[in-house]
């Protein structure tokens, strides 16, 4: 039995080696051991011998590829996820480092779609995976997206996409490997790390603007957000405080990046872009309806307790409720039909509860200004949409505040 043992430390990061990497580790002939006794084991031999820790590593990796289907696979997993959570605080940390670690990071995509394919599929190893392709995709958007789709890790449709009806119908979209690890393995578990970096990478490479072929590739992505997640994420079972917040407010920044794209990241032409297919979702379908609902909370609601971490993060995802529906209803193309979404936002609720008044009480919010900014900005929206009801709702209830 061999007990591979570090000999030396250093403080920089040792360069792999170059090209596709080195696979294994061998020790040339007359390296000195010393026999040791290994306990229950026998006898342990402790080789005085010199290597790059990353070359390890990138053996570790190398091995679970190759025992992905078998019952080593979570022993491997297990080894090969602390590796992972490095790579990604190396590369976060350091960027000029990410050419070093190729021969890791290369190897990342093979695993993604190798480990979504097992019938239990290793989620932790999976979402750090996830994890480091954001960073990467942070700074090479392209190369990320070009070696991500061919994985089957992602939404994809089966059909060319040419119509809104068609993109907002699903029809011949696939939900993918992320999709059916959603739906079979973190809803009944109640654990998301998986979703959390999806949508964080997802909305990584609509930042680094694509380009128009490369953004409809993700109009997948986008769909499954905007018809299965952010409709019933609240519904959701969590095992954790927080997650949920968390959720709803990467969904809200994911949605907000695409509202703020610019026109030459988007296609003019007569096929949906991500931009219009979620301005189109977000106005006419149940997903507007969600955003609303998020803004229904309250500034009651968010105003109590201690400034927590779901407390911030709760007043961070209104105020990105409040820009998406403000983006939306001025983006949104001319029509003289008051959409969906401005009908939910200006309809009188029974018993005194008119959304106006809960979205107008948020100008009273104290802890971040910009929220009754925002808050303002909408009214104004809507006073131009449906003035007679705003004037209804706040004429009357204008004398009740301070």
């Amino acid at each position: 039995m061999f007990d591979f043992v570090m000999m030396r430390v250093h403080c920089n990061i040792p360069s792999p080696p170059s090209g596709t990497g080195q696979t294994n580790l061998w020790m040339p002939q007359g390296v000195l051991g010393q026999v040791m006794i290994g306990g229950e084991q026998g006898y342990v031999v402790r080789w005085d011998y010199s290597y790059s820790s990353w070359t390890l590593f990138t053996c570790e990796v190398e091995m679970l590829l190759h025992v992905v289907s078998t019952a080593d696979v979570l022993a491997h997993c297990a080894r090969v996820k602390p590796i992972l959570d490095l790579v990604h605080k190396i590369i976060s940390t350091d960027w000029t480092v990410s050419d070093c670690l190729l021969p890791l990071t290369s190897r990342i995509y093979m695993l993604l779609q190798r480990l979504t394919s097992v019938i239990n599929p290793p989620v932790d190893v999976i979402a750090s995976c996830v994890n480091c392709l954001s960073v990467l995709a942070a700074r090479m958007p392209g190369k990320v997206w070009s070696s991500l789709h061919h994985t089957g890790f992602l939404p994809f449709a089966s059909n060319p996409l040419t119509s809104m009806a068609q993109c907002v119908s699903a029809e011949g979209m696939k939900a993918g490997n992320y999709g059916n690890l959603l739906v079979q393995i973190e809803q009944p578990r109640g654990e998301y790390a998986v979703t959390i970096a999806f949508l964080r990478l997802i909305t990584t490479l609509v930042k680094g603007q694509l380009g128009s072929t490369q953004n409809k590739g993700l109009i997948p992505c986008v769909l499954l957000v905007l018809k299965e997640m952010l409709p019933t994420y609240h519904k959701w079972r969590y095992n954790t405080y927080g997650v949920r917040e968390r959720i709803g407010c990467l969904i809200l920044e994911l949605i907000h990046a695409i509202l703020n794209l610019s026109p030459e990241g988007e296609d003019q032409g007569s096929t949906p872009t991500l931009q219009s297919l979620c301005i189109y979702s977000l106005a006419n379908t149940e997903a507007g309806q969600a955003v609303v609902n998020i803004m229904g909370v309250g500034v009651d609601t968010i105003d109590v307790g201690p400034r927590r971490t779901a407390q911030q993060i709760l007043i961070q995802t209104v105020k990105l409720a409040f820009s998406v529906t403000n983006n939306v209803i001025r983006l949104k193309p001319p029509s003289d039909v008051v959409s969906p979404l401005e009908q939910a936002l200006t309809q009188h609720g029974g018993h005194g509860n008119n959304l106006i008044v809960v979205l107008a009480k948020y100008i009273y919010h104290k802890h971040d200004p910009a929220l009754p900014r925002l808050a303002i900005q909408l009214l104004k929206r809507l006073a131009t949409v449906a003035p007679m009801s705003v004037y209804a709702c706040l004429g009357s209830d204008a004398g009740s505040h301070p």
